[in-house]
Order: structure tokens, then C-alpha cells, then sequence
């Protein structure tokens, strides 16, 4: 019996944090980051492909499970994944430093 890839889809929202002497993002705009794919659940492919959408964002940082966030683009394609469940993490962060993370 095979076991099948599953992938779960949530979607996170990461607030912009504001002190009261100066918000980190005053004047800059919050970069956002949407998941617009992924490979499809359940499945048995060991390779998984994930495009994604970013809005005012100077960097944007994959990671795959707990890996370490690498700079990537969309789409994001990852080989030689074990079939099982995991998390795909995608961070936009915008020229404040300000960071909006989209897990699927």
C-alpha cells in the first residue's frame, strides 16, 4: 500500500507590529505573499511545484518542513521529496524589514 503525499492548505497573516515613536512601515507599503499553487492532494510524485504571488516585497525567502529559508522565485519546484505531509513556507519582506509568511 502506498503512501500518499498530502498537503495542507493555511493561510497565515502576519500584522504589521507598530511602536509608538515611528511604525516600522510608515510610508512603505506591507508585503504580501499568496500561494496560487501547489501540488495536488493526495499524491505520490516525489517532485512538488508551488507558484506564488508577492505584493511590495524586496525579498522573498522559501523554506520546505523546518529547512533553512533560502531566496527563491515562483515558481518553486523541490525533487526527491518524501511522500508523506509537509509545509511549504514562503516569506515576503518589504524594504522596513517588515516580513508576511503563506504556508500551504
Amino acid at each position: 500500500m502506498k503512501t500518499l503525499l498530502a498537503v495542507l492548505a493555511v493561510l497565515l497573516f502576519a500584522a504589521p507590529v507598530a511602536n509608538s515613536a515611528s511604525p516600522p512601515n510608515k510610508g512603505k507599503p506591507v508585503a504580501t505573499v499568496t500561494i496560487t499553487s501547489g501540488p495536488s492532494s493526495p499524491t505520490t510524485s516525489t517532485t512538488a511545484t508551488f507558484t506564488f504571488t508577492t505584493k511590495a516585497a524586496q525579498s522573498v525567502t522559501c523554506a520546505l518542513d523546518t529547512s533553512t529559508f533560502t531566496s527563491c522565485a515562483s515558481p518553486k519546484t523541490y525533487t526527491g521529496v518524501s511522500v508523506g505531509t509537509h509545509t511549504f513556507t514562503v516569506r515576503a519582506q518589504n524594504t522596513k524589514g517588515s516580513a508576511t509568511d503563506s504556508h500551504t
